[in-house]
């Protein structure tokens, strides 16, 4: 067990030094809609910005809706987990130089508020399903062309729109937060 564990730690754990340069890593996030997975792409800009300044833009909105969701919300507890899940998933899917394993802070409130708030539990499912299929891609690929060629094929179209339903989900799960706490529901 241990020579197996070793040889999944050198194969499938690259350290990720001076990967901060690429937009994902191996997440099927923001950026995957736009590049391909696992490109430098340290000179690319999107509308005359480069990445991983839209990266920090979307941080701080991204904390500052968090922020304002806890700030408005009756129940605290339910605020806070609320904000963990919108900092959380928004790092992931905007931050530059993503793994496929960083999105587990937002995994748990996930959870939670998907039991919470029931109109979440179904956009929540796919999500974690999307996350699922991420972390298959990501630590089999290279040992199976089965599970990379869909992923791949046609210009990696099924990566970006898994990548694109999970940006789109996220944007919806946000909506519905911030609608709870205007209808005074907690």
């Amino acid at each position: 067990m241990f020579l197996y564990a070793w040889r999944l730690f050198k194969e499938r754990y690259p350290l990720p030094i001076g990967f901060i340069n690429k937009a994902s890593i191996s997440a099927f996030n923001f950026y995957t809609i736009f590049f391909k997975i696992d490109i430098d792409f340290s000179n690319i800009k999107l509308l005359g910005i480069a990445s991983s300044l839209w990266g920090l833009i979307f941080y701080a909105a991204v904390n500052l809706v968090a922020f304002l969701n806890y700030l408005r919300q009756k129940n605290k507890l339910i605020g806070m987990i609320s904000g963990l899940f919108i900092i959380g998933m928004g790092n992931f899917l905007f931050l530059t130089g993503m793994m496929e394993r960083y999105f587990f802070p937002a995994l748990a409130p996930m959870v939670v508020l998907m039991f919470t708030y029931p109109k979440m539990l179904i956009r929540s499912v796919i999500v974690n399903l999307i996350l699922f299929a991420n972390i298959i891609y990501s630590f089999y690929r290279r040992g199976s062309d089965e599970i990379a060629y869909p992923f791949t094929n046609y210009n990696f179209l099924l990566m970006r729109a898994l990548s694109l339903t999970s940006v789109l989900i996220f944007f919806t799960q946000i909506r519905l937060l911030m609608l709870q706490f205007i209808r005074g529901r907690s």
